[in-house]
């Protein structure tokens, strides 16, 4: 199935994301659309002889489910470079043929199990109520003239484990140029080693509200929020107790204009403050 809006359209659709839009002319972007696919799958397995090693009377369930809308279209683009990079996070593994992918994603983490997977009617099975699972996420979180931002989200809880694990991922896609955006794209090698220590300073101003932490380096993933704020994002576990869940640690651009690249002054427009 597949959905095609403007991006005025779908940005409207999308609650406080015009922030970052006043930062650039949006002019070049007025007739420019946007289009995804959806792409759901779930699939469901009895895991065989399961029952004895669990102490139950049936044999365990295990539950497997990717849900992805998968950009096809932004203006003129070619969308590739942003697919890859949300199937190499989702899945680590890029490819044309996404049915594919997901068909292999769901034959390895049963297997992973450790047991014979046998699949079963799904009608009254979801992560809830089976006894393990493994689920993938992919949605739009911001979107507005110059970005489009996304969010991968691995959810798993191995058979009978005392918690589960969530992780986020996030791509963010500039709209005008096609390019996938790093943090080597917006701050220099002096500024990337320079950042932790600011991270830490700011995590510690905000400890009343997300608790203790211990940053000692960068996170692996960061996006652009609707407000236009930088937020370096933490896993469980990463910088504080998984109780803590995932951390965001918020900047505006303009704090961190002496730590960025000229890329990263231009696009966040800061010129001004980096004479």
């Amino acid at each position: 199935m597949k959905k095609t809006l403007s991006i005025a359209v779908l940005a409207a659709s999308i609650a406080a994301m015009t922030a970052i839009s006043s930062c650039k002319d949006n002019s070049a972007y007025d007739k420019k659309t946007i289009s995804f696919a959806e792409l759901t799958e779930s699939r469901t397995y009895r895991l065989d002889q399961s029952a004895k090693d669990f102490d139950t009377d049936h044999d365990l369930v295990f539950y497997d489910s990717v849900s992805l809308l998968v950009p096809t279209l932004i203006g003129d683009n070619d969308i590739r470079a942003f697919q890859d990079t949300i199937f190499k996070l989702a899945f680590d593994t890029t490819g044309v043929d996404h049915r594919a992918i997901i068909d292999k994603y769901f034959e390895t983490t049963a297997s992973d199990t450790g047991y014979k997977a046998i699949e079963i009617s799904a009608d009254s099975v979801s992560d809830r109520s089976a006894d393990g699972f493994e689920i993938v996420c992919g949605n739009v979180v911001n979107l507005d003239a110059m970005f489009t931002v996304y969010c991968i989200t691995n959810q798993s809880y191995g058979l009978h484990a005392a918690h589960g694990m969530t992780v986020k991922q996030y791509v963010n896609y500039l709209n005008d140029s096609g390019k996938v955006l790093t943090m080597s794209d917006l701050f220099s090698p002096q500024g990337l080693k320079e950042l932790p220590e600011l991270i830490a300073k700011r995590a510690n101003e905000l400890s009343t509200i997300i608790g203790p932490t211990d940053v000692t380096a960068l996170p692996s993933t960061f996006y652009i929020s609707a407000a236009g704020e930088i937020m370096f994002v933490y896993q469980p576990y990463e910088i504080a107790s998984f109780a803590q869940g995932i951390i965001s640690i918020p900047f505006y651009p303009y704090e961190l204009v002496d730590y960025m690249t000229a890329e990263g002054i231009d696009l966040f427009n800061l010129v001004d403050l980096n004479d």
